[in-house]
């Protein structure tokens, strides 16, 4: 049985208090930080992000012209086979959520840096907090560097 996680992508209008959903994907597999938050992170901050695509910007998966364009080549650059990777609901919820909020004001802003543009934030099935809203870089100096510091019961509870 695998560790079942989503991934949100939303258009953030965080001065409105507004949240945009506009793709939900469902993974079935290595939903844990080690596995799809780490998968997460290394897509998020491997982009190229833009507002307009032009020949020096590049037509490639790595170029993300904003929030959709992101979702979409996250979604096109995991569904590799039938099975694993879906579309799901927006009420979905699995063991890990990945929520990631693309800030539309500081895009449309010209901001193009990922750890200023995205925040990514992680809750459990019962929607509680299992890391903050931060950066991708954020995120993924916890994966790496605070998560081997720990125990695993402290991280996930004693399972016997």
């Amino acid at each position: 049985m695998g560790t079942r996680s989503t991934v949100k992508f939303y258009e953030s209008y965080p001065d409105e208090g507004k949240n945009a959903l506009i793709a939900s994907v469902y993974q079935q597999y290595d939903g844990y930080f080690e596995g799809v938050g780490l998968d997460l992170v290394d897509f998020l901050l491997s982009r190229r992000y833009t507002n307009g695509l032009n020949a020096e910007t590049g037509y490639t998966l790595k170029t993300a012209n904003g929030p959709g364009c992101l979702a979409a080549s996250y979604i096109a650059t995991h569904k590799t086979e039938a099975g694993d990777v879906y579309m799901t609901t927006s009420d979905d919820t699995q063991e890990y959520n990945y929520r990631v909020y693309f800030d539309m004001k500081k895009y449309l802003s010209g901001i193009m840096n990922p750890d200023e543009l995205i925040t990514v934030e992680v809750r459990d099935c019962n929607d509680c907090i299992l890391f903050p809203a931060a950066s991708p870089s954020e995120l993924r100096r916890f994966i790496t560097v605070e998560i081997p510091n720990r125990d695993y019961e402290e991280l996930y509870g004693n399972e016997n």
